[in-house]
This record gives C-alpha cells, sequence and structure tokens, in this order.
C-alpha cells in the first residue's frame, strides 16, 4: 500500500506502533488463557478422578447426589462467589473471588451473642453459618474426598482467572479495532489531499 518513496506521516507512524504494541501483548494474553485452560482442564480432571477413588473407597451409595441438600434446604450456602469490578484504570472489568471459611464448630449464637454484633460484623455471624459440605457425607469422609474438594476449589479459581484474562483479550481487541479504524481515516484523509 505504502510506497518507498511516500514520506511517512508521524502520526500513522505512531498509530502503526501502538498497533504492534496491541497485537504483541493480546498475543501475550492468549497464551495466557491457553494455560490457564490447560491447568484447569487439569485441575477439574484431577478432582474428578478423586472423586471416583472416593466413591470406590467408600461405596457407590455412601457418596452420592442423594446426600447433597435440594434447592429447598436450609441453611446452604455458598463457600464463594464472584464479584465484578468496573473501576479499573484501562476501562476492562474484572473479576474477583471471594471466599467464605466453612466453620469447624456448630455452635449456635443466642441472642445475646447476636446482640452483642455491630452492623459491621453481621458478616462474621453469616460466615458461622456457613458449615463444611464434606460434613455432608459424614464425619470421616475418605482422604480423596477433602482432595477432590481442594482440586475444585482450585478450579474456580483458574475460572475466574480465564474470564479475567478473556475480558483483558476482549478490552485490548475492542482497542485494536479503534485504533484501526482511526488510522484509515487517517490513510483515507491524506489520499484525498494528494
Amino acid at each position: 500500500m505504502d510506497t518507498p518513496d511516500m514520506k511517512k506521516d508521524p502520526a500513522i507512524e505512531d498509530l502503526n506502533t501502538e498497533l504492534d504494541k496491541l497485537g504483541f501483548k493480546v498475543l501475550q494474553l492468549m497464551n495466557d488463557y491457553i494455560k490457564s485452560k490447560v491447568q484447569l482442564e487439569q485441575t477439574i480432571k484431577n478432582g474428578c478422578l478423586d472423586l471416583a477413588k472416593a466413591r470406590y473407597i467408600r461405596g457407590g451409595a455412601a457418596i452420592s447426589s442423594l446426600q447433597l441438600p435440594t434447592e429447598d434446604s436450609l441453611g446452604v450456602k455458598a463457600l464463594a462467589k464472584v464479584e465484578a469490578h468496573h473501576e479499573r484504570t484501562d476501562g476492562c472489568t474484572s473479576f474477583s473471588l471471594l471466599h467464605f471459611e466453612p466453620t469447624i464448630s456448630n455452635k449456635k449464637s443466642t441472642d445475646s451473642e447476636t446482640d452483642s454484633y455491630t452492623d459491621g460484623d453481621k458478616s462474621c455471624l453469616d460466615s458461622e453459618k456457613i458449615t463444611d459440605p464434606l460434613k455432608w457425607f459424614g464425619v470421616l469422609v475418605p482422604q480423596n474426598l477433602r482432595q477432590a474438594q481442594a482440586w475444585f476449589k482450585q478450579s474456580i479459581e483458574l475460572a475466574v482467572d480465564c474470564t479475567n484474562i478473556q475480558a483483558s483479550i476482549q478490552h485490548k481487541r475492542e482497542e485494536f479495532l479503534r485504533l484501526l479504524k482511526l488510522k484509515r481515516s487517517l490513510i483515507s484523509a491524506e489520499s484525498e489531499f494528494k
């Protein structure tokens, strides 16, 4: 498109440099995304294998979906929650994982204990009501079941990482297309004046 004898416009050269940087950054993000997806696949596979080993050790009926609470069950709370953040400087949305630790003791709080908490400490009360899902399968669960839980927790974190990388790739792509459109308009305006 450009001939060697044409003088290069500095604005177009700056755009070319910026487009090259964005293209390289997208390639790096794609590499990170592929690595994260492979790691996510591996952790899910390991979690499923440990879950199968635990079922084999305890028997198929001892660890099954029958121990899982139903949708109507009270007291079932998520151990993790995903939160979106839109305040990043580059305008890209990011996600973070909030963890809630299950309680070890089954101590119930009384009304007097509840009254002693301030509004800021009510989250402490809510976290005390979360029980470890492994308790659904008995007190003495196989080590493989604990390991499967750890693998699946790690896979949730990797899924959030993959989502953040995907959002960054999408943001960089939109920026690349915007700069490319600007470059084309500068080239067309320059060719009209010649």
